[in-house]
């Protein structure tokens, strides 16, 4: 949501975290394996035959019939796919109305929702102005209580719960990040990198639990 975003937006601004993984750096040489001077390589493994299968044996000129599988050796069977009925269509209804309520819990009150925006309120932050920072925490505060308000459906317990998780840490990090940049305390703003990191990785999980739900139920994956 919005203003999840936007908060993320901001602590990553504020703690001017990296954005690419130093595990995928580009330009990274590449190990190979090499033999030294003169020495020839070491020659290619033998590659086992194929085992053949075994030709059916004959007892006084007639073939034994193959084996049939038995109960341990047999396949266990394809369960047949649920039809689609009342129910399925009925939960689907559920889910769709769900995720209607929480798009519709935006709370931004007319703040910029891209980076350069988000930053012009930081720096107007940094320079003493806290009014769009303090209307963006307000905004969190506003989306937290709606959220909790709504009733989710057995079908997104699990999502709501942790959207209730997210948007409360984020109104925490938020208070947190205002009081150590208003104090200019950088010991304070660089002790919250770990919380701003669990934050991201949780709304990157909600993401994909948002994403398994519209599959679910045949929903517009957004």
């Amino acid at each position: 949501m919005a203003t999840l975003a936007m908060s993320l937006l901001a602590v990553a601004f504020l703690l001017g975290r990296a954005s690419v993984p130093t595990d995928h750096r580009a330009g990274a040489p590449v190990q190979r394996q090499t033999h030294p001077r003169g020495a020839s390589a070491p020659p290619p493994r033998p590659v086992a035959a194929s085992p053949q299968l075994a030709a059916p044996a004959e007892v006084d000129g007639e073939e034994v019939p193959a084996a049939r599988p038995t109960a341990e050796t047999a396949l266990p069977p394809v369960p047949a796919p649920p039809a689609a009925g009342q129910h399925g269509v009925a939960a689907a209804a559920r889910v769709a109305a769900y995720f209607a309520q929480v798009k519709r819990v935006q709370g931004v009150g007319g703040l910029p929702q891209d980076q350069a925006g988000v930053q012009r309120i930081l720096i107007a932050m940094l320079q003493g102005d806290t009014s769009d920072f303090d209307r963006l925490m307000v905004a969190t505060e506003t989306a937290e209580r709606e959220v909790k308000a709504i009733q989710a459906p057995p079908e997104c317990q699990a999502y709501h719960a942790l959207l209730v998780s997210v948007l409360a840490e984020s109104r925490a990090l938020l208070a947190d990040l205002r009081a150590a940049t208003v104090g200019q305390d950088t010991g304070g703003l660089a002790s919250l990198a770990a919380r701003a990191a669990s934050l991201q990785a949780k709304a990157e999980e909600l993401k994909t639990q948002e994403r398994e739900l519209r599959r679910t139920y045949d929903l517009p994956v957004q």
